[in-house]
């Protein structure tokens, strides 16, 4: 089956920009090995569409593969307009928030009974935890969020920090 899809330039511009959104969604965080291939065919559709079509500054030919791809034109493109800086942005409060709402919740009940609630019942008990720590953030970003954790004597000097704290000691004595 063929589909007809018409587009004029500022919209055809707009489908390339969502297309390496997703793409960035996608593959952004994997390393190049990883990469997921399922959208790969209608992208290179896509790319192929756009070069016939007076926009190839916004696409280029990956010298080893020899595969179409986002030029960097069109990646500051999207990175001038924000979307990916104001989208991790967001994943990144609402993810830290949800975490530690969940490794507080589960300590408090226990992980029997923080595994044994309602799906509909944890997300409900997560969430309004969860908005404690967003009202934090939101005032304060990270600022009192801090780790527990004992100092440690070093057991074992170095030489470099021994012939050191020697040379402090002898100036401190002169």
């Amino acid at each position: 089956m063929t589909m007809s899809l018409e587009l004029n330039r500022s919209e055809l511009e707009q489908l390339l920009e969502l297309a390496a959104l997703g793409d960035w969604l996608i593959n952004g965080h994997r390393p190049e090995h990883e990469r997921a291939t399922t959208h790969d065919a209608p992208l290179q559709k896509l790319f192929a569409l756009a070069e016939e079509n007076g926009l190839g500054y916004l696409v280029a030919t990956d010298e080893r593969t020899g595969e179409l791809k986002p030029s960097e034109a069109l990646l500051s493109r999207l990175a001038l307009a924000g979307h990916v800086a104001e989208y991790d942005d967001c994943v990144f409060w609402d993810e830290l928030a949800i975490r530690l709402a969940e490794r507080d919740l589960r300590a408090e009940l226990g992980a029997a009974v923080f595994d044994a609630l309602s799906p509909h019942e944890r997300h409900e008990r997560v969430d309004a935890l969860a908005e404690t720590y967003d009202r934090e953030f939101d005032m304060r970003g990270v600022d009192r969020l801090q780790l527990d954790r004992a100092r440690r004597a070093r057991v074992v000097r170095d030489g470099l920090t021994e012939r050191l704290l020697k040379l402090f000691d002898d100036n401190e004595k002169k």
